[in-house]
């Protein structure tokens, strides 16, 4: 506990920012030792480690948990950014912060039927491939990626920009309650920090930090899911935008960033065909598949399925089996763990 005290009084201190907080770190052996070199006379030591000892109390309190730098659940991927948060206030389960699959879902606060509609469809397809969603707790795009990672068993993070016993904004507080119980909340601001504007540009490198990719749904020129993926651009992170109505100036952003080179957004095979294309892998042996106990009919719809995905009626009128038969060798597959389905479309899984 007394190293967790040094390490939130240290953000305390005046002109150490996360850099050179993080230098700090290569240069003295423990965070106690950068508190006691640092000297500036207009300081009072003995205050900030009151002030602090008290904030991780109360975090104790509150179950809050703190993640330094150097601590084993901090993301290897956030470590790689050009400022790392030097600490992490943490409520939920932060086996997530571990998670290679992790795509952040960001949009407008103020959209649109289609932008909702999109946002449910990409995430509802993406939890099934077990990948983390990440977003910013925001209202909008934000919100109803959380929540649909939640109505559909997955898991998701929000990174918020204010602290962490702060709910904003307030309409979220069941959606915050839920995030608790079965995913994540972080963000690197201390208790009580209010939600300043400034803070959000901070919180969207995190946001974008952690995962491997980027969706953005609907957003306008200048909103701040592109300063998410202008992030994103900076780390080295996949961006994938959908297209939108050229006159709607909510998908503005989106286009400009398609014309300038990220992937068109159509549905989460994108992501997951372009960005984790091993969770498509097909491994017979894994299923203990064995073609030769298959009738002539199931190992014609199987090596369809392997090829491509395919709608029910496009695997009748390929396969030329009928719609009962067809039907019935489907159902007996997704049962036995040989075939999903997704946005209407079946194929050969692992």
């Amino acid at each position: 506990m007394e190293d967790l005290i040094y390490w939130v009084a240290i953000k305390k201190l005046p002109k150490v920012g996360d850099i050179t907080f993080i230098n700090y770190l290569q240069e003295y052996e423990k965070p106690k030792d950068i508190f006691e070199n640092y000297n500036i006379t207009e300081i009072n030591k003995d205050e900030i480690l009151r002030e602090s000892a008290k904030e991780v109390e109360n975090c104790k309190k509150l179950n809050v948990k703190i993640v330094t730098y150097q601590d084993n659940f901090y993301p290897e991927n956030l470590k790689q950014i050009h400022s790392p948060p030097p600490i992490l206030y943490c409520i939920g389960n932060l086996e997530l912060l571990k998670s290679d699959n992790s795509v952040a879902v960001v949009g407008s606060r103020n959209p649109t039927d289609y932008g909702r509609n999109v946002t449910k469809d990409l995430v509802k397809l993406l939890v099934k491939y077990r990948i983390v969603i990440v977003s910013g707790f925001a209202r909008g795009i934000d919100s109803i990626a959380h929540e649909e990672a939640i109505n559909n068993k997955g898991s998701t993070i929000a990174v918020l920009g204010c602290g962490i016993n702060i709910i904003y904004p307030a309409k979220n507080r069941l959606l915050f309650s839920k995030i608790s119980n079965s995913g994540l909340i972080i963000t690197e601001f201390s208790l009580d920090t209010k939600p300043e504007p400034k803070n959000f540009p901070k919180r969207n490198r995190i946001i974008s930090g952690i995962s491997k990719a980027i969706a953005v749904v609907e957003a306008g020129k200048k909103s701040g899911s592109l300063i998410t993926a202008d992030f994103a651009l900076n780390q080295g992170k996949d961006i994938y935008a959908v297209p939108g109505n050229i006159y709607n100036f909510k998908a503005k952003g989106c286009n400009y960033l398609i014309k300038n080179g990220a992937f068109l957004l159509e549905n989460g095979i994108d992501i997951i065909e372009n960005s984790f294309p091993h969770l498509l892998t097909i491994k017979n042996e894994k299923l203990n598949i064995d073609l030769n106990s298959f009738s002539n009919s199931e190992k014609r719809v199987y090596e369809l399925l392997k090829d491509k995905p395919l709608t029910f009626d496009e695997l009748v009128i390929s396969s030329s089996i009928p719609p009962h038969e067809t039907m019935a060798i489907l159902s007996s597959f997704e049962i036995n763990g040989i075939v999903k389905k997704f946005e209407e479309k079946f194929f050969a899984v692992n």
